[in-house]
């Protein structure tokens, strides 16, 4: 009797723990994202293995860029990927034509370099193709000039999503 009222016990803990389980809510207008991975997470062989994507809740901003882009800035809630950005960046404005955008942000911004300020811009083109669908990015900050140019202009085509460079050549 014992082991009957025990296991009784034990299937009514289990089913109230599965019904505990918090249901992730999938996004009704769903944007992407885009930020690199921590090093100790990257995916070696797969397109998404470097910079990847997490799933945003639009709803009631699709039209609202500068909204999203600033909610974008604040970082990754995904614990897999890292913030790219220097905490107090913003966006000034963000202006589209055609198939290109050009992005103002805060002076923030210029205090990436290198391989760090490569990395920021390709997601920030990304998640602003993702937004808009335009394929070149010009980036700027307000006073502070970036690269030798003053600003950063990627093409969607220019960022490499996968590095094949040390897989054998198969004739």
């Amino acid at each position: 009797m014992k082991r009957l009222i025990c296991l009784l016990l034990s299937l009514s803990l289990f089913l109230c723990l599965a019904a505990c389980a918090s249901q992730v809510d999938t996004p009704k207008q769903p944007v992407q994202f885009y930020y690199p991975r921590h090093t100790d997470q990257f995916q070696y062989g797969d397109p998404q293995g470097a910079i990847t994507y997490e799933l945003r809740e639009a709803a009631g901003y699709t039209d609202r860029y500068t909204y999203l882009l600033n909610l974008y800035l604040r970082g990754p809630v995904t614990p897999e990927l890292r913030d790219p950005f220097p905490s107090g960046i913003s966006v000034i404005s963000l202006n589209t034509a055609a198939n290109s955008a050009e992005l103002v942000l805060t002076d923030a911004f210029a205090q990436l370099s290198g391989m760090e300020l490569t990395v920021a811009c390709a997601c920030l083109t990304l998640t602003i193709h993702s937004l808009t669908g335009i394929e070149s990015l010009t980036v700027s900050t307000q006073g502070q000039q970036l690269g030798s140019e003053g600003k950063i202009v990627m093409n969607l085509s220019d960022i490499l999503f996968m590095d094949t460079s040390t897989e054998p050549v198969r004739d």
